[in-house]
């Protein structure tokens, strides 16, 4: 399950306002049943989450107050992911990547990536004087879209040609 919370969509599930000054603070929990609630499925969202077990078939998700954002940006996915994160010391900040669980050998592709970000940020921060506060996770998932620009948890189109490196002398950029 995969929020694309386009502004057409976000209204299925909260009202929504296509106007970016208009903003919300989200606190999310989750309540995961059943085969939901296993070991394999992780629940993401725009900030950072806390599984809770409660019994086999009941799992708890409670997620930090979002800051106030609009409120196509909010997101939430449950799926059975793994992640290659690296905290970086140059900015302070945790890279995460998320994808399925069943792919294979990608974690080296996810490190240039992470070291592509970490360079890119550490150019806004020192140049720029920019210090976004949304974390910097990434979520590769199949797509029709390119990606969305969720706060925190940013959706990407999964491309072969990228993810499928196989752990090979490729380099991302």
């Amino acid at each position: 399950m995969n929020s694309l919370f386009e502004t057409n969509h976000a209204r299925e599930l909260l009202p929504c306002f296509d106007e970016p000054n208009f903003r919300s603070v989200f606190k999310l929990q989750l309540w995961l049943q059943n085969d939901f609630a296993s070991k394999g499925y992780v629940a993401l969202s725009n900030t950072q989450g806390k599984k809770q077990s409660w019994s086999e078939a009941l799992s708890i998700w409670t997620f930090d107050a979002s800051p106030p954002i609009p409120t196509y940006l909010f997101t939430v996915t449950v799926g059975k992911f793994k992640s290659v994160c690296q905290f970086r010391h140059e900015i302070e900040k945790e890279i995460c990547i998320w994808r399925f669980l069943f792919y294979d050998g990608w974690e080296r592709t996810a490190l240039e990536v992470i070291n592509s970000m970490t360079l890119y940020q550490h150019g806004m921060m020192d140049y720029l004087l920019i210090d976004p506060s949304a974390r910097l996770h990434l979520l590769v998932v199949p797509s029709k879209l390119n990606g969305m620009e969720n706060f925190g948890l940013l959706n990407v189109k999964e491309a072969v040609s990228l993810w499928d490196m196989r752990d090979k002398d490729k380099h991302f950029l």
